[in-house]
């Protein structure tokens, strides 16, 4: 075995890489974990908004007074920054925890911190993501605003017969058309 200093032994190296591994495995459990809680919240806040509305026109139709309208609203608000401040919560904790699992990973002797460990962190999931890209300062008199990310750009596929080919010599799936040529018999009547 290498009698370097810099160097660790093949029991070490693996006791080191089990450990990180797994660190990395419990981190991955718990970042699921959270991220279940955090969309079971997404779910009650769209309940909640799609509530709101329905009581909202429901008010609205029985001709309620302003200050009646404008309960239904501070209400439906309430609730809302209350799961909002809770999926705060919940990114918070695997920010948290992200950041405790990467300060306790070990590197290989002569390996440079600096090199090893990830700058910044990036969001590891949709949900992260558009939390942290949408995160608003909230106060009582904001209104409700869907959290619906964006949608992907829509495909537009094009019908055509087998064998068609586009200006290209490609169908329109970008496939080659080429296909087997069957004789097909004449037909006689």
């Amino acid at each position: 075995m290498g009698s370097s200093s810099k160097s660790e032994s093949f029991s070490e190296k693996i006791k080191r890489m089990l450990g990180n591994c797994l660190q990395s495995t419990g981190l991955f459990c718990f970042k699921f974990s959270e991220n279940t809680h955090i969309q079971v919240l997404d779910a009650k806040i769209a309940s909640r908004k799609k509530k709101f509305g329905m009581d909202y026109l429901t008010l609205v139709q029985s001709n309620a007074t302003q200050n009646q309208l404008k309960k239904c609203l501070q209400d439906a608000l309430y609730d809302i920054e209350r799961m909002q401040d809770d999926v705060d919560d919940h990114l918070g904790k695997i920010d948290n925890k992200t950041n405790e699992v990467q300060n306790s990973i070990k590197f290989a002797p002569g390996q440079p911190a600096e090199t090893a460990a990830v700058a910044s962190r990036r969001p590891s999931n949709s949900n992260e993501r558009k939390y942290q890209n949408n995160k608003k300062p909230t106060s009582k008199s904001s209104t409700i605003t869907s959290n619906k990310s964006p949608k992907s750009p829509k495909r537009t596929f094009v019908a055509s017969s087998p064998g068609t080919k586009s200006p290209s010599g490609k169908s329109p799936s970008g496939k080659s058309s080429r296909s087997p040529k069957k004789k097909v018999p004449p037909i006689t009547g």
